[in-house]
């Protein structure tokens, strides 16, 4: 099951309300977790340099600040770049506050930016907190202009949920963070499968943030992510004993002058796909010329040389 911003939204909503999850437990489990995978990912590259936290101000933020304190508790280097309005409320702020009493560094993107540049350039990891599925458009200028430094830093970059700038609404034309890893919470969104912004996205890894299993049960999903094993559940393997007469006969219209490899490369496919028999019907100029290509299947020219039902 794959979910956009809205449905995400009704789930923390419903953990919240119907089972008394308080929100702030919600944030410190999917920072922990993501955490978790972030070192089971990075750790050669954050053990021996500076982890910078980019944080805003909403949920995604205060996930990312998660992160950041428990970092710093285990004793690694790290700092900390706020990218949004100031931690007014929430559970954002309360994280916040409990970085800073830590005595983690600090710095303000819109009033420390050179400060936030040299800790960008000096970074070996950088985890993207900016902004999460939330976004409705596009980045504001000056959160895009952070994520072009971060995507130029030359460092791993880790999203946390979804990378920043991408949202459902995501057009190619957006500015984004471009991530190596993205750790998803809770289930895996929508937008991260845009064929516009799959690229952005560096690697997905779904983790949870201790939902309550049944909010994250969905009946007749809009959307369903066609993985491997799911595909293989449902496609049919012909049994041992078959052969090529009892596993259909596929017939493949393809191939003229100068476009011969459409002919090759469909046929072959076709083969692949287990039928038992193919034929590839091609334009009678280039018939000659893909006699040797073809070796495992049946040519003839089209129109044919023979009526089709002989």
């Amino acid at each position: 099951i794959i979910v956009d911003s809205d449905t995400m939204a009704a789930i923390d909503k419903r953990a919240r309300e119907d089972f008394a999850y308080p929100g702030i437990l919600l944030m410190e489990n999917a920072g922990l977790n993501s955490l978790r995978i972030l070192e089971e990912n990075t750790l050669h590259l954050y053990s021996s340099g500076n982890t910078v936290f980019v944080c805003g101000s909403g949920n995604n933020g205060g996930d990312a600040l998660v992160m950041a304190r428990h970092h710093f508790i285990r004793g690694y280097k790290c700092s900390i770049i706020t990218a949004g309005s100031a931690y007014k409320e929430g559970h954002a702020k309360i994280n916040f506050e409990l970085c800073r009493n830590l005595g983690i560094k600090i710095l303000d993107w819109k009033k420390e930016k050179n400060e936030s540049l040299e800790e960008l350039r000096k970074s070996r990891v950088i985890v993207d907190g900016i902004a999460g599925t939330g976004l409705k458009g596009p980045l504001r200028e000056r959160e895009a202009e952070l994520c072009d430094e971060i995507n130029s830093s030359g460092s791993f970059i880790c999203s946390v949920d979804i990378p920043s700038g991408i949202g459902d609404n995501f057009k190619n034309s957006f500015k984004s963070v471009n991530a190596d890893l993205t750790i998803t919470i809770g289930l895996p969104k929508t937008s991260l499968y845009y064929p516009s912004a799959r690229k952005r996205c560096g690697r997905i890894i779904i983790t949870g943030a201790a939902f309550p299993p049944s909010v994250l049960s969905i009946d007749n999903p809009s959307f369903v992510l066609i993985e491997k094993d799911m595909a293989n559940r449902y496609i049919n393997l012909p049994p041992h004993w078959s052969y090529k007469n009892s596993r259909g006969h596929a017939a493949v219209f393809a191939g003229s002058r100068g476009k011969s490899g459409a002919g090759v490369l469909s046929s072959r496919a076709a083969l692949k796909s287990l039928a038992g028999l193919v034929t590839l019907y091609t334009d009678k100029e280039i018939y000659s010329s893909l006699i040797s290509s073809v070796t495992a299947v049946m040519l003839d020219s089209f129109p044919p040389q023979k009526p089709f039902n002989e």
